[in-house]
């Protein structure tokens, strides 16, 4: 999020118009004000430094342990600031958010009374076409009784 909304931007301002969308004003503002401290600054520098008696044989090599030390770090950062995850808050919402406004019902007693309804529905259709494959299976045999007696 912060190479995607943050690192673009030279000034604080036009990084306030390109907020991501899932987070609130106040949290977007909170977390450019503190990515701009020099703590965040000491500890993604702290994050990149070579861990003691580690060499690399080459600068691809330091480049791909940097990239898996800061991609697992990355979420234990997002996890510091934003908090743990909770049962029933989403993170990076305002408050008062809830699975269900983004996700929608996942209620068990709703989904049996959606399923219900659709199977009453579906047993419906099966009845219609029921009648219509007996219409037209009496039609039929009329039709082949006329032929027959026609011969």
């Amino acid at each position: 999020m912060k190479v995607k909304y943050y690192d673009p931007y030279n000034i604080n301002e036009e990084r306030l118009r390109h907020k991501p969308p899932h987070l609130s004003d106040d949290k977007w503002r909170w977390l450019i004000n503190f990515w701009g401290t020099l703590e965040a600054k000491n500890q993604f520098k702290q994050l990149l430094s070579q861990p003691e008696g580690m060499s690399y044989s080459s600068p691809a090599a330091f480049t791909a342990s940097a990239s898996s030390i800061t991609s697992t770090s990355v979420d234990d950062i997002y996890t510091q600031v934003m908090g743990q995850e909770r049962h029933g808050h989403v993170r990076s919402y305002e408050f008062g958010v809830t699975p269900t406004l983004i996700f929608g019902h996942s209620n068990i007693g709703q989904s049996r009374f959606t399923l219900s309804a659709q199977l009453e529905n579906v047993q419906e259709m099966l009845r219609v076409a029921e009648q219509k494959f007996t219409i037209a299976t009496e039609t039929f045999e009329d039709k082949l009784v006329e032929i027959q007696r026609k011969t």
